[in-house]
C-alpha cells in the first residue's frame, strides 16, 4: 500500500481547484468526529469547501497524502495559515515567521493509522516554511514558529511527543461551538523549528 501514498504541497488557490477538496472536507469531518467520546451531536469540523479555504487564507498551505490505488482519496492532510495571534496576547510580531498548523488529521481506517502520515505532512510543511522564511536582516536562515490549538485530554500528549509545548493556559470551548452537547478543554501549543532540524 505504501507505494500507493503520494504527498502533495497545495497552495490554498491550488486547493481550490484540486478534485480532492470534497473528498478532504469529508474525510477531516470523519476523523474529526471518531476522535470524540460522543460522536452524536458534533457540529462538523467544516461545514465545506468554502470554509476551509478562508481558514487557510490567501497565502495558506495544505499538504495531503493521497491513496492512489483508492482513487486518490486524501488520507491524511496538515495545513498551515498565518497565525492571527495569541487569543490572550493579541497579533503577534508580523514578520512573516507565524504560522498556525490546522486542520492535522488521517484517515480512521487502520490500514492508514501509525503510519506516519501526519508526520510526512508536517515535514513537508516545515520544508515549505523554513524555505518561504527565508533569511531575515540576522545572518542566517530564520527559525519559524508554529503555533496550534488542541483539546488537552485527547491530542496535547500526541503533540508534545513531536516537540509541541503548551503556550499559555488552558482554556474552555463552550457548549455549542464544536458539539451541542459538551465543552472542551483546549490548549495552545508552539514549537519553533530551524532549518537543520528536521
Amino acid at each position: 500500500m505504501e507505494t500507493n501514498l503520494v504527498l502533495r504541497v497545495l497552495t490554498t488557490q491550488e486547493l481550490a481547484k484540486d478534485p480532492s477538496l470534497i473528498p478532504l472536507i469529508q474525510m477531516i469531518n470523519e476523523t474529526y468526529e471518531g476522535n470524540l467520546e460522543d460522536p452524536e451531536g458534533i457540529n462538523d469540523r467544516y461545514s465545506g469547501p468554502d470554509e476551509l479555504l478562508q481558514e487557510l487564507g490567501a497565502d495558506g498551505l495544505c499538504t495531503l497524502v493521497l491513496d492512489c490505488g483508492n482513487n486518490n482519496s486524501p488520507v491524511a492532510v496538515v495545513g498551515a495559515r498565518r497565525w492571527k495571534g495569541h487569543r490572550n496576547y493579541g497579533n503577534p510580531q508580523d514578520d512573516g515567521r507565524d504560522w498556525e498548523i490546522a486542520p492535522a488529521a488521517s484517515h480512521r481506517d487502520p490500514k492508514y493509522r501509525k503510519k506516519g502520515l501526519v508526520d510526512r505532512c508536517l515535514q513537508a510543511v516545515y520544508a515549505h516554511l523554513l524555505a518561504q522564511a527565508g533569511t531575515g536582516a540576522e545572518a542566517g536562515p530564520r527559525p519559524v514558529r508554529l503555533h496550534m490549538t488542541v483539546l488537552e485530554d485527547l491530542n496535547a500528549e500526541y503533540w508534545k511527543r513531536k516537540g509541541y509545548k503548551q503556550d499559555g493556559d488552558r482554556w474552555l470551548i463552550p457548549k455549542g461551538r464544536w458539539h451541542k452537547f459538551h465543552e472542551y478543554t483546549v490548549i495552545d501549543m508552539l514549537k519553533e523549528i530551524s532549518p537543520g532540524e528536521m
